[in-house]
């Protein structure tokens, strides 16, 4: 999730603050305790949290996923934080920055990245 990112955030001028863990986003159920307080909160039992870690590929229709993973970024928190803090005619270049680091990361022209997510099961307690 951050692979591109620190390229923006370390070209801000101000840094951002860091995110608030609670906010809505990818980030709300990082911690599985919180995950199964809400959902034993809402009745459910045999709750199961389990880690799933996969290598996330973002190639679309043929290319190697570098500018897909940049209209990603572009769409997220920091990229507002780039448009708001650079400099119109600074950005470009930056975006630049960004494709190039992404590019060094490819594997077999491909851009990989791993990415985690918890796998919940439950059953309904009522």
């Amino acid at each position: 999730m951050t692979s591109g990112a620190e390229v923006i955030m370390a070209a801000l001028p101000s840094p951002l603050p860091p995110p608030d863990p609670l906010a809505p986003g990818p980030f709300a159920f990082a911690d599985p305790d919180r995950v199964a307080a809400i959902l034993a909160a809402a009745g459910w039992v045999d709750v199961r949290i389990e880690p799933f870690d996969a290598m996330c590929r973002f190639d679309v229709d043929g290319g190697d996923g570098v500018d897909e993973r940049v209209t990603l970024l572009l769409g997220s928190f920091t990229g507002a934080a780039l448009r708001e803090q650079v400099e119109a005619n600074a950005q470009p270049e930056l975006l630049d920055r960004i494709r190039a680091h992404l590019s060094s990361l490819r594997t077999d022209g491909v851009l990989q990245l791993p990415g985690a997510i918890w796998l919940v099961s439950a059953r309904s307690g009522r």
